[in-house]
């Protein structure tokens, strides 16, 4: 098992105390700071930054979550959602969004629940650094589950079909198809939808800013990180 977890780390850099510090680094958050978690899922780096600041807010489509301040069963891109004025919009898990065709459209609706300088962050688990057609596995263990991932690099979009073993043997299995953008194509989105670049970043590290997407190399996370003009 310990071989599966090490796989994995080497393709996904997941640490949730390392990504909140990330908004943390960007924000300076205190106790009045205003945040949305788009796809909290589990609320492992909602529930550290809850701990500093009590308007820590997060949707997401499933029903896992019981941490405050959270809507489970919501869909980001249809449901309105009356959250305002806020400081910062991140999201670390861009797979969970099938309708990321749409991505147009959920920016501008961050874009409008943000205040005038707000910032957006965004997780590119940085799956342009795979060649189209590879294929690879990514393993997590949890507590509760065990999640077995197959992982298509596509022209335009990744696939993947994940299967969950649970806790009581039970089997879940999910197919997800979500979109892979390019540099200039996430460019135009942005910046038509009123967002200016404060810069990329490697692996959720302030102190690792980038201009260009090819300098990542394969296994590294990809993080960028908006401003509302």
């Amino acid at each position: 098992m310990k071989n599966l977890i090490h796989k994995r780390q080497n393709i996904f850099y997941r640490d949730e105390a390392r990504q909140s510090q990330f908004v943390d680094d960007i924000l300076s958050i205190n106790s009045k700071t205003r945040i949305l978690d788009l796809g909290h899922f589990r609320g492992n780096q909602l529930e550290i930054i809850q701990q500093k600041t009590k308007f820590a807010y997060g949707y997401d489509k499933q029903d896992i979550c019981t941490l405050p301040n959270t809507t489970n069963n919501f869909d980001i891109f249809t449901d309105q959602w009356t959250l305002d004025n806020l400081d910062c919009v991140y999201c670390f898990a861009p797979e969970f969004g099938g309708d990321w065709c749409r991505f147009d459209i959920l920016v501008t609706k961050i874009n409008t629940s943000l205040r005038s300088g707000g910032i957006f962050i965004l997780d590119h688990f940085n799956f342009n650094s795979f060649p189209i057609g590879k294929n690879w596995k990514d393993y997590k263990v949890a507590d509760s589950f065990v999640s077995l991932s197959h992982y298509t690099r596509n022209q335009t979009d990744m696939t993947c079909k994940r299967v969950n073993i649970l806790k009581d043997w039970t089997k879940e299995d999910m197919s997800i198809v979500w979109r892979v953008f390019s540099q200039p194509e996430i460019l135009e989105i942005m910046t038509h939808a009123g967002f200016e670049l404060l810069n990329f970043y490697i692996d959720f590290d302030i102190n690792q800013p980038i201009s260009d997407w090819g300098q990542i190399p394969s296994g590294k996370r990809l993080v960028s990180a908006w401003t509302k003009k």
